[in-house]
């Protein structure tokens, strides 16, 4: 149900040319909303650090570009208030969720499964403004 909340949410605050973004993409589907709703004129920078994710994101976002028009962006990496490399937290039950991935500090000891990820500031990244350039 929050999805359906969330995606009605984006639909409403999105228009069509803004530059949009989506952190910790996952495989698209708020990635892809957000290209129907910006259409051609608009560009969709979508943030995803886990690997087997970054490979069905872009593997999805290919297929959409056609469909949506939009310029869709998929960045390996995840966002920080730094640059670096943070580690990646990936649960036992991955595989039943795809979500449960986060950042975890050194000192923290679950979850088991840890891979290094890149991590950058938005800022260094891009420079235009997000959401409706006219604004």
């Amino acid at each position: 149900m929050s999805d359906l909340r969330v995606s009605e949410a984006l639909w409403r605050l999105t228009d069509c040319g803004e530059t949009a973004i989506d952190i910790g993409a996952n495989i698209g589907y708020m990635t892809r909303l957000l290209a129907f709703r910006v259409g051609r004129q608009g560009r969709v920078l979508a943030f995803e650090p886990q690997p087997k994710l970054v490979n069905i994101l872009t593997e999805n976002v290919d297929a959409w570009r056609c469909e949506t028009g939009a310029t869709i962006e998929v960045h390996p990496l995840a966002l920080s208030d730094h640059e670096g490399e943070a580690l990646l937290g990936i649960p036992d039950d991955f595989d039943q969720n795809h979500g449960l991935t986060h950042l975890v500090s050194a000192g923290d000891d679950s979850p088991k499964t840890r891979i290094p990820v890149r991590i950058k500031r938005l800022d260094n990244i891009i420079e235009e403004k997000i959401g409706n350039p006219e604004n």
